[in-house]
């Protein structure tokens, strides 16, 4: 009973294919105008995609830029991150906070160089066994690094498909993680998986934001299941304002 009451809770139980298409169509064409610049976005290397992944846990993109790069100076493959000395790490990346991936960035080096010959594995069970690497992180790096068709799912993609396709009740990832991700997986495209998951980071964090999302001017708002909630306060907000 259980299972079916979370199944509701993340979308309907039948969702139109064409709300599907349209929820693609109009996110990637806000996303050719709109689409955030980050170098790890103009590479497909493995390692350097994963690296970028294990450092934007928790933090903002904006802020991991300029540690990356200097991260990526020093350390450009699996054999020198497995050389570096773990408190030199951990002094580059402390602006980053959450220190202890200094400990899981060396072992992930020293990891890629003994068990892959310095390579970053490009199937899904093998990533998932490298240190920090959970079901975000490896989709990640199978997407943007290989190419292939995998959604990517955190807290913000679950709040854009949650509010725009309808549910009962807020989830996060980690709650149901197995129909959360088999969800998304049915939403993606068939094609360009890499642009789709890109836009819809990008749409969480500069429109449908956690607070105060950007409803009245949401390219998906005429069906969204959430836009006239979130609209209908925005006017109540400033009918007391102006009054």
């Amino acid at each position: 009973m259980q299972r079916n009451t979370d199944r509701k809770a993340i979308a309907p139980p039948y969702v139109a294919a064409v709300k599907m298409r349209y929820f693609r169509r109009r996110l990637m064409a806000w996303a050719r105008k709109m689409r955030r610049a980050f170098p790890w976005r103009e590479t497909s290397d493995p390692y350097r995609i994963i690296v970028a992944e294990l450092l934007l846990q928790q933090t903002f993109a904006r802020k991991v830029v300029p540690i990356y790069e200097e991260f990526l100076r020093r350390y450009p493959s699996a054999t020198e991150l497995a050389r570096a000395h773990a408190s030199k790490i951990r002094s580059l990346i402390l602006p980053l906070g959450l220190q202890y991936r200094a400990k899981t960035l060396k072992a992930l080096g020293r990891i890629l160089v003994e068990e892959n010959a310095g390579k970053v594995p490009d199937d899904l069970r093998s990533l998932l066994k490298l240190p920090g690497v959970g079901a975000y992180t490896a989709n990640a790096v199978l997407c943007f690094a290989y190419g292939k068709r995998r959604p990517v799912v955190d807290t913000n993609v679950v709040r854009v498909l949650q509010r725009f396709f309808g549910s009962k009740k807020p989830l996060r990832p980690g709650e149901t993680d197995r129909m959360i991700w088999e969800f998304a997986e049915r939403v993606l495209p068939q094609r360009d998986a890499r642009r789709y998951n890109i836009a819809i980071l990008d749409f969480a964090a500069l429109v449908c934001t956690h607070y105060k999302p950007q409803c009245s001017t949401c390219p998906l708002r005429k069906h969204c299941k959430a836009a006239p909630s979130f609209l209908a306060h925005e006017r109540d907000s400033l009918r007391i304002v102006g009054h």
